[in-house]
């Protein structure tokens, strides 16, 4: 009997150890997963904070990018307003230049149409002269090759 109740413990024993190697083999794997898990979980906040302080950067630099655009276009505008300003002083001294001038060329114009129509009629004179001329010289002409032509003959 009590060989049989020890080989009957032995065999319990056995399965104990077998359940308990196999429940330590689970336990190692769940240690494992836990483990690997909290690396996981460390690495990802890692990089959300590196993520999130690279972004923080990123913002001040184009935010103060901004500011410094802003301050050039003020600059800018103001140039460009006192430029505008000096253009319209100097367009309106020329205006008031211009309309003293154009008093001034208007009377030159009438001066050059009336000495255009005097020297149209003397032009109209001497194409008058130069047709009666050369009616004379025509006749004249004539005359000579009339005479050329009678001593000819």
């Amino acid at each position: 009997g009590r060989l049989t109740a020890l080989e009957a413990f032995g065999s319990t024993v056995e399965s104990l150890k077998q359940n308990h190697s196999a429940f330590m083999s689970e336990k190692a794997s769940r240690d494992s997963h836990h483990a690997s898990l909290a690396q996981r979980m460390d690495y990802l906040e890692k990089i959300v904070g590196d993520s999130a302080e690279h972004h923080k950067k990123e913002l001040q630099a184009t935010k103060q990018a901004q500011e410094q655009l802003h301050d050039r276009l003020h600059h800018e505008k103001q140039l460009r307003e006192q430029a505008h300003a000096d253009f319209e002083g100097r367009l309106s001294m020329e205006r008031d230049g211009r309309g003293a001038h154009h008093a001034t060329l208007e009377e030159r114009s009438q001066k050059l149409e009336r000495v255009a129509a005097e020297h149209q009629e003397s032009l109209s004179q001497l194409r008058d002269h130069m047709r009666t001329e050369a009616a004379a010289r025509s006749q004249q002409h004539d005359a000579i090759q009339e005479q050329i032509g009678q001593e000819r003959r």
